[in-house]
């Protein structure tokens, strides 16, 4: 025998693909477009005596944030709108943080 014998066999040995990246690129330039904008105090005080239900539901989530650079926007729209709450009675929504309470 001058060699040995060559085995045919169904297993064949294939080179890997390299992996993907972590972090999708693409998805990352879209969210960064699509970030929801800031409004102004003059901004959401105008849509909120227009009737605009998003400038309110903006503004309720601007008066009852916790962050500091929040507090001194809302007070001044609290104080922007007060002239104008007539008759008007308070309404507490209540509820844990993500339940919609500004929805």
């Amino acid at each position: 025998m001058s060699g040995l014998l060559k085995k045919n066999s169904a297993i064949s040995v294939s080179e890997g693909v390299s992996q993907p990246d972590s972090i999708n690129q693409e998805a990352v330039k879209h969210l960064k477009k699509s970030k929801k904008k800031q409004f102004s105090t003059e901004q959401l005080f105008d849509g909120i005596r227009q009737g605009d239900i998003t400038m309110l539901s903006q503004a309720s989530t601007l008066v009852e944030s916790a962050l500091p650079k929040h507090l001194s926007m809302a007070q001044e729209l609290i104080a922007a709108c007060l002239p104008f709450s007539g008759s008007s009675f308070r309404l507490g929504i209540t509820g844990v943080p993500g339940a919609g309470k500004s929805t």
